[in-house]
């Protein structure tokens, strides 16, 4: 299991935008499983699940994303799971390349 918390700066909307545009465009690309979307006053939250089938490992890998925004300040927490069937060695390989593409998102 490969883990991302991070603060963020900047706009909400662009962010899980590029999120979007990285993870589901291109080359090894994954699909938005699901998605749910939370409002209150002065806070957001957008919980996003992906999978993306990994030909290394042979198996289906998860990533579960939230960003959260209160009060002017945002906030990432990911974790990418692969299957019990998929090898030790090559999941930790597959997981960490699935969170490589969201650090790369978050770097733009």
């Amino acid at each position: 299991m490969a883990k991302l918390e991070q603060e963020l700066t900047g706009d909400f909307d662009r962010i899980l935008q590029k999120i979007l545009n990285e993870l589901t465009g291109g080359r090894n690309s994954a699909s938005l499983a699901g998605r749910q979307d939370f409002r209150s006053p002065g806070a957001r939250c957008s919980h996003l699940v992906f999978e993306r089938y990994s030909l290394r490992a042979s198996s289906c890998l998860s990533l579960s994303l939230c960003l959260f925004e209160a009060e002017g300040k945002l906030r990432l927490s990911a974790i990418v799971s692969g299957s019990d069937e998929m090898p030790s060695l090559l999941s930790g390989w597959a997981e960490d390349s699935f969170l490589g593409r969201l650090k790369k998102a978050l770097e733009e």
